[in-house]
């Protein structure tokens, strides 16, 4: 559970405590005001969410008495009992079937995408801060992303500037090649890149290279030359970048905590350019779609329970702020760590490219992977690199 997810729980926690333990008022005080709930009416819809983790479950119910004491809607959430799958799919098969999905793969999104109530008009789906964060299947808008996590090239923008650039000098793969070679010749005392060190953080760094690049095996070649041949031998990894001996490392906003010590002013991040171009790109961590085989009123209220969601009124912030989440909404923009404020600045004013947490390969996959990397780069020979390519998704 990463921190942020941990707060909102927290802060979930102790609204639902304050609630529950909030005597009613007296009613000679209230002066013939309501004190109650409005009454709950079958015929007019409801909403069931069904997820599997327990901290947005708590931060939802939150939400949920919010919306039923504004609406009178009934908003329910349950949280998966035991395997988050095999949990979906007994829950869809019974009388309270939920009427919202958290949905947390592709593979998820092609498992219902019959089920799926197609999106296209819905007022929720003009509140992305871009159409591709929109999942699209045969022409239909079948969910919508809900939490992303943003990945590129982390730069400290001071070291950079010392070399003479901005990230307005770096549009395109050439140039950040050619801005590579000069501050490897430079010898100013730290290099363009740090020689990779894997760990957890640096397979999922590669990963979402993967994902974002497909199958273009001699992109990630180009990509990978270009990161050893303007590498510190010295110092490795994140850990060389936090201590100012390389410029670029790639990552993502699973880094924040780490490497947000170096200050709003020296953080930011571009898109890992190779040969074919490249954006910014933001890993899908959950999605939100709406049960199409529900009862007729049950996916209107659901429709009008996600706009509500994803709308900021004057004065107060979009409800769905308070689930804890990196959300790509025009209305959802609070983000408290620099790494983040940038990625959701980006996300509004430039090209993304949004994948899901796939890339081919499973967790043994991208170890083995890491290590042909690990060889190549020791020797960038034409045999290791076979090595690599035959390891890489189709």
């Amino acid at each position: 559970m990463t921190m942020k997810r941990w707060l909102a729980c927290l802060l979930a926690a102790i609204l639902l405590m304050l609630s529950g333990c909030t005597e009613a008022p007296d009613a000679s005080t209230t002066r013939g005001e309501q004190t109650t709930a409005p009454s709950y009416n079958p015929a007019v819809g409801q909403v069931r969410i069904h997820t599997c983790d327990a901290a947005l479950k708590n931060a939802f119910a939150v939400l949920a008495q919010q919306y039923t004491q504004k609406t009178g809607i009934r908003v329910t959430v349950t949280l998966a009992d035991g395997d988050c799958r095999e949990s979906l799919e007994k829950t869809m098969t019974g009388e309270e079937a939920p009427t919202l999905l958290c949905l947390h793969s592709r593979e998820d999104m092609e498992r219902w995408a019959q089920s799926l109530y197609d999106l296209t008009g819905a007022a929720v789906l003009d509140k992305l801060v871009h159409p591709d964060f929109a999942f699209d299947l045969d022409g239909k808008k079948l969910a919508i992303t809900a939490d992303v996590q943003g990945y590129g090239l982390i730069y400290n923008a001071s070291l950079l500037a010392r070399a003479g650039f901005t990230r307005t000098d770096i549009t395109d793969f050439t140039q950040l090649q050619l801005v590579s070679q000069y501050i490897t010749q430079l010898d100013m005392g730290f290099a363009a890149f740090a020689a990779p060190e894997w760990g957890e953080p640096e397979h999922k760094a590669l990963a979402c290279l993967l994902a974002s690049l497909g199958a273009d095996q001699q992109a990630l070649r180009a990509f990978w030359d270009m990161y050893i041949c303007n590498d510190s031998t010295e110092a490795r990894g994140l850990s060389a970048f936090l201590t100012g001996d390389s410029v670029f490392c790639l990552g993502g906003s699973w880094d924040h905590g780490d490497v947000e010590a170096l200050g709003s002013s020296n953080l930011d991040i571009l898109p890992a350019f190779t040969p074919d171009g490249g954006s910014l790109g933001y890993r899908a961590e959950l999605c939100w779609g709406v049960n199409g085989n529900s009862a007729k009123m049950d996916v209107q209220r659901t429709l009008e329970f996600l706009d509500w969601l994803v709308t900021a009124q004057p004065e107060t912030p979009a409800p769905v702020e308070a689930l804890g989440l990196f959300a790509p909404f025009a209305d959802a923009h609070s983000y408290a760590d620099p790494l983040e404020k940038k990625l959701r600045e980006y996300m509004v004013d430039e090209a993304v490219a949004v994948t899901w947490p796939c890339c081919g390969l499973d967790a043994q996959g991208l170890s083995t992977l890491a290590e042909m990397l690990a060889a190549y780069t020791a020797d960038p020979s034409q045999e290791n690199w076979e090595s690599v390519a035959s390891l890489l998704p189709d």
